[in-house]
C-alpha cells in the first residue's frame, strides 16, 4: 500500500506539467509551440543541475551551506540581499540563459510566443526536479502543497521575464537592445524571485494558507496576463487570411492567434500586402 501511495505521489509531482499543457491545448494547433514546450521542460530539468553546481560554487566561496543560511536566524537586510542577489538570480539567469536557447533552436526568429513557451516549459521542469528532491528528503505530506507553490511560483518569474524579453523581438530591436531587455527580464524576474523567497523564508509562511493563496491568485492572474501580452505580440509580416481551429471563425489580420477564442489559426491565404511595422514613439 505505502508503494502504491508512493507511487501515486510521484506522478502527483508531473501534474503541474499537464495541467498547463490542457490549458493551453487550443494553442498547440502550430507544431511549433508544441515542441518548444516539450523540448523546453526537459532542458529545464538540466537547468536545475547547472544551478546546483553553481551553488556548490557560491558555498564553497562563502564557506557555509546557503539553504541553512536562508532558513536560519539572520537579520532582515542580509536574508533579503541573499534571496535576491544570489538565489534569485542564480536562478533565474540559468532558466532564462537555457530558454533562450531552445527558443533559437526550435525557431530562429524567436517570436513572443515561442519565447514564452519556452521559459515556462524550463520553469515547469526546474519546479518539477525541486519537487522531487522535496519529495524524497521530507515526504508526501511537504510536497503535496508545494507542487502548487512553486509551479505557480516558478511560471510567474518566466511569465514576467518573457514578456519584457519578447517585446524586444516583437519591435524587431538591435542586439544590443534585444541583450539589454535580456538582461533587464532576468533582474525583474530575479527581484520577484528574490522577494518571494523573503517573505516565505523570513515571515515563515505557512504553505496554502491565507497569505500564500492570495499571493498565488495573483501569480496566476500575472501568468495569463503575460499570455495574453505575448499573443498581441506575435503577428505576421503580412495580412492573411487565416482560419481558426478552435471555433472556426475566418478572417483578414496579421495575428497567429484568434482574437474570438485565442486559439492559433491557421493560414489559409496569404494577400501578399506587407504592413509596416509600428514606430515607437
Amino acid at each position: 500500500m505505502n508503494q502504491t501511495y508512493g507511487l501515486i505521489f510521484f506522478l502527483f509531482l508531473f501534474a503541474p506539467i499537464f495541467v498547463f499543457y490542457e490549458i493551453f491545448k487550443k494553442h498547440w494547433a502550430d507544431k511549433t509551440l508544441k515542441k518548444t514546450f516539450w523540448i523546453a521542460v526537459p532542458a529545464g530539468v538540466g537547468a536545475v543541475f547547472l544551478t546546483r553546481f553553481a551553488y556548490l560554487l557560491v558555498e564553497f566561496f562563502l564557506g557555509y551551506d546557503l539553504r541553512s543560511f536562508l532558513s536560519g536566524n539572520h537579520s532582515w537586510q542580509y536574508l533579503l540581499m541573499a534571496s535576491i542577489c544570489v538565489v534569485g538570480l542564480i536562478e533565474e539567469f540559468i532558466k532564462t540563459a537555457v530558454g533562450m536557447v531552445v527558443a533559437t533552436l526550435v525557431d530562429s526568429e524567436r517570436g513572443s510566443t515561442v519565447i514564452f513557451i519556452s521559459l515556462v516549459g524550463c520553469a515547469l521542469g526546474f519546479s518539477l526536479i525541486e519537487n522531487f528532491h522535496y519529495y524524497t528528503n521530507f515526504g508526501a505530506s511537504v510536497v503535496v502543497p508545494r507542487v502548487l507553490i512553486s509551479a505557480t511560483a516558478h511560471l510567474f518569474f518566466a511569465a514576467v521575464c518573457s514578456v519584457i524579453i519578447a517585446k524586444a523581438y516583437a519591435k524587431k530591436r538591435s542586439d544590443c537592445k534585444i541583450s539589454l531587455r535580456i538582461i533587464a527580464g532576468i533582474l525583474v524576474a530575479s527581484v520577484i524571485h528574490g522577494l518571494f523567497n523573503f517573505m516565505v523564508f523570513y515571515y515563515e509562511i505557512v504553505a496554502l494558507n491565507g497569505i500564500m493563496l492570495s499571493i498565488m491568485f495573483v501569480f496566476l492572474l500575472g501568468i495569463y496576463e503575460a499570455w495574453i501580452s505575448v499573443m498581441k505580440m506575435d503577428e505576421q509580416k503580412v495580412l492573411c487570411l487565416t482560419g481558426c481551429p478552435g471555433c472556426g471563425s475566418i478572417a483578414f489580420h496579421r495575428s497567429r492567434f484568434c482574437s474570438l477564442c485565442g486559439s492559433r489559426v491557421n493560414v489559409l491565404r496569404k494577400t501578399g500586402m506587407i504592413v509596416e511595422e509600428k514606430k515607437d514613439n
